[in-house]
């Protein structure tokens, strides 16, 4: 069931105001009543577009803290779906809440470190979930949707 929902626009280009991704998943979390920590699994944006990547790591570390929950981006099996790919998010999160099974990440060869994610790479990771966070962004619009076992 979906139990949050929260999203924000990004400020003006070179203004040295931070992004608005981090407050779209504070307000999601809000809504659905839950703290970080009741967060099992983040279904990322994953632009592939390194600048976009890094604001979007340093949302989910300053949310959740450097390798506080599993991030996934099983977009990388079938390609950026554009509008269609956070539906295929929203679907395959409620599949991972009822299977115990977080989907991979696959062809990242290099992670960055530093970025402080805890990436599910390579096979799909057995977990129980009761609570998944899905990002989607595009054009400055950042959202933000928690979605729960029922």
């Amino acid at each position: 069931m979906i139990s949050g929902y929260g999203s924000t626009f990004d400020p003006r280009p070179g203004s040295d105001r931070e992004p608005g991704l981090r407050r779209a998943i504070a307000i999601a979390l809000r809504d659905a009543e839950l703290a970080p920590e009741d967060i099992d699994v983040v279904f990322a944006d994953a632009a592939g577009i390194p600048e976009l990547d890094r604001a979007e790591a340093a949302a989910l570390t300053a949310i959740f803290g450097p390798f506080g929950v599993p991030v996934t981006a099983p977009k990388t099996m079938t390609g950026r779906l554009h509008s269609g790919g956070p539906a295929l998010d929203v679907a395959t999160a409620l599949l991972t809440i009822r299977h115990a099974t977080i989907p991979p990440t696959i062809n990242v060869t290099a992670p960055v470190a530093g970025d402080g994610l805890d990436l599910v790479l390579d096979a799909p990771r057995a977990k129980q979930c009761r609570h998944a966070l899905i990002i989607a962004r595009g054009d400055g619009l950042n959202s933000a949707l928690v979605v729960s076992a029922v």
